[in-house]
C-alpha cells in the first residue's frame, strides 16, 4: 500500500493561514490595548480637569461683606422706584435662618408663605422663584405673614358645595347663614335658619371684626326649641339643604339630620362644609366618637351640654390656619382663648340660666367624619348616603360632604 503525500501548495497555504491568525490576534491585543490606554487617558484628564476647577473655585475671590452691603443698602434706597417690578416677585433662600422658605415680596415688603405651590393650587398666575442668598431677603421690610395669597378664595368652592344644583328652579334650606350665606336670595327660591333671630345675631357680632352686621339676611326660621318640622310651615319642604360650618355646632348630630330627612325631599342634598380639626383652634381637641354620638342622641340634646362646652373652651387656642400647613409647624405654645376656671363657668351657667353656649360640641378631621358617617349607617341610625366628598383644599380649614336622602 503506496501513502500519497499531499502538495507542497496545499501545506503552504495552511503555513500562511497560521501565520495570518496569528497576526490578527495580535492585532486585536494591540487594538484592546490601545483602547486601554486612550479610556485611561480620558479618565487622567476627566479627573485633572474636575481637580483644576475645584482649585480654581477655592481660589475664585467671593465678594467681601462691604461690596454685599452696598449692593444691598442700593437696593433699599431704590425699593419705591423698583415697587413696579418687585410687585409679587416671589423670592426663596436656602440660607439660614430662611432654609428654603419663600416669601412674597410686595412694595419692598416680604411676607413668608407656606409654599409656593398655593398660588397654582388657586389659579393664581406668578413669576417663578427666584432663589437669592439672605442678605438680598433682608433688604426687604418683614411685613406680616401671609396665611392666604392675597385675595383669597378656594377655588370652585361654591359649586362644590352646592353640587351643582340648579338654584332657579329648586327650592333651598340655608342654615347658619351669618354674614356670608352661600346662596342669596337674589340666586333662587332659598329660606334662611337659625338658632336665634336677625336681630339677636346682630347684637351678638355687633363687636365682632370678622362679621359684617349688616350683612346678616332675614331668618326665616328659628331653630332650637323646636324642630325644623315644628317650625317650618307643613306644607314646605326643600330639594337641598346647605349648612357651612354648622354640624360641628349641633349638641346631637345624629337628631340634627333626622330633622332635615323629615323637610327634605327623597333625593335631595344636605351640603356640609365641615371644618377639619387639623387647621382650626380646635387643634388639641380629641376626636368625636361614635359613643359621643349616641349619648347626645338618647338624651335628645337641645343645646350643648357641660361635658361639650367644657372640652371646647378648655382645649381650643389661637391658630393660624395657614401656618398649620407648614411641615414644621408647631403649636405647643399656641395661646388659649379660655382658662379652665372660665370654662367651668360657662358650665354652671348654662344649666343654672338655660343659657345657649354656642362652642364646637364634635370635632371631625376629614377622614374621622367618614368613619363616624360609615358607622352610623350600620347601626341605621342615619338616612342618608354620602354622594361626594371634597378633601381639605390646600391652605384652607374645611372638608366638603354632599349627602343624599334615601327613599324610605
Amino acid at each position: 500500500m503506496t501513502l500519497k503525500l499531499k502538495p507542497k501548495k496545499t501545506l503552504i497555504k495552511k503555513k500562511r493561514h497560521k501565520s495570518n491568525l496569528k497576526l490578527r490576534k495580535l492585532n486585536r491585543k494591540k487594538t484592546l490595548r490601545a483602547k486601554k490606554r486612550g479610556m485611561l487617558k480620558k479618565r487622567l484628564y476627566v479627573k485633572k480637569k474636575k481637580r483644576l476647577k475645584r482649585e480654581e473655585s477655592k481660589t475664585t475671590v467671593n465678594p467681601t461683606m462691604e461690596s454685599a452691603l452696598e449692593v444691598v443698602e442700593g437696593l433699599r434706597k431704590d425699593i419705591v422706584k423698583m415697587d413696579a417690578r418687585i410687585r409679587g416677585l416671589l423670592l426663596g433662600s436656602h440660607d439660614n435662618p430662611f432654609n428654603g422658605r419663600v416669601f412674597l415680596v410686595e412694595h419692598g415688603i416680604r411676607r413668608w408663605i407656606p409654599g409656593p405651590e398655593i398660588f397654582e393650587a388657586y389659579g393664581f398666575r406668578w413669576p417663578n422663584i427666584r432663589w437669592v442668598d439672605k442678605q438680598m431677603l433682608n433688604c426687604f421690610t418683614i411685613g406680616p405673614n401671609l396665611s392666604f395669597p392675597p385675595s383669597f378664595e378656594i377655588k370652585d368652592r361654591k359649586s362644590k358645595i352646592l353640587n351643582n344644583i340648579d338654584l332657579k328652579n329648586s327650592v333651598g334650606l340655608e342654615i347658619g347663614p351669618l354674614s356670608l350665606p352661600i346662596v342669596s336670595k337674589d340666586e333662587g327660591n332659598i329660606y334662611y335658619a337659625d338658632h336665634t333671630t336677625t336681630e339677636e345675631l346682630i347684637k351678638k357680632y355687633q363687636d365682632d371684626p370678622g362679621v359684617d352686621v349688616t350683612n346678616i339676611p332675614q331668618i326665616d326660621f328659628i331653630w332650637g326649641e323646636k324642630t325644623y318640622r315644628k317650625a317650618i310651615p307643613s306644607y314646605l319642604s326643600f330639594d337641598y339643604i346647605v349648612a357651612s360650618h354648622v354640624i360641628e355646632h349641633i349638641p346631637d348630630v345624629i337628631g340634627w339630620l333626622a330633622e332635615l330627612s323629615e323637610v327634605l325631599k327623597d333625593g335631595g342634598f344636605v351640603c356640609l362644609a365641615i371644618p377639619d380639626k387639623r387647621y382650626t383652634f380646635d387643634y388639641f381637641r380629641k376626636l368625636t366618637t361614635t359613643a359621643e354620638l349616641i349619648d347626645a342622641y338618647l338624651n335628645r340634646l337641645r343645646r350643648p351640654g357641660p361635658r361639650q362646652i367644657f372640652d371646647n373652651c378648655s382645649n381650643v387656642v389661637k391658630i393660624n390656619t395657614g401656618d398649620s400647613w407648614s411641615p414644621d409647624f408647631d403649636a405647643s405654645n399656641a395661646e388659649r382663648y379660655h382658662s379652665d376656671e372660665s370654662a367651668m363657668n360657662l358650665c354652671i351657667e348654662s344649666i343654672q340660666n338655660k343659657k345657649y353656649v354656642d362652642v364646637h360640641c364634635s370635632v371631625y378631621t376629614s377622614h374621622s367624619f367618614l368613619e363616624l358617617f360609615n358607622h352610623l349607617s350600620r347601626l341605621h341610625l342615619v338616612n342618608f348616603k354620602i354622594a361626594k366628598y371634597y378633601e381639605p383644599e390646600r391652605l384652607s380649614n374645611e372638608f366638603i360632604v354632599i349627602l343624599q336622602k334615601l327613599p324610605k
